[in-house]
C-alpha cells in the first residue's frame, strides 16, 4: 500500500503543478489528506513525502522538509 500512496501523490503533485492552481510551495501533507477528503492517513502522506524526497525520478520537482517546491533547469 505504502507505493500505492507514493505513486499516488506524485501523479497529485503533478496534476497540482500543471494545474498552477495554487502556489506550489502550499503542497503539505495536511493539504493533500484535504483533498483526498481525509481517507488517507496524514502519517501515511507523510511516509510517502520522505519517500520522494528520496527517489531520482522526480527532475521537475522537489520536495522540502514541508512543502513542495519547483526546481527551475535552464539550459544555455
Amino acid at each position: 500500500m505504502k507505493e500505492d500512496i507514493v505513486a499516488r501523490l506524485r501523479v497529485f503533485i503533478e496534476n497540482e503543478m500543471r494545474s498552477c492552481s495554487m502556489d506550489i510551495g502550499g503542497i503539505t501533507p495536511e493539504y493533500v489528506q484535504r483533498a483526498w477528503g481525509g481517507r488517507v492517513a496524514i502519517e501515511d502522506i507523510e511516509a510517502a513525502f520522505e519517500e520522494l524526497k528520496r527517489s531520482d525520478d522526480l527532475l521537475e520537482i522537489g520536495l522540502t522538509e514541508n512543502s513542495v517546491v519547483i526546481i527551475v533547469l535552464a539550459t544555455i
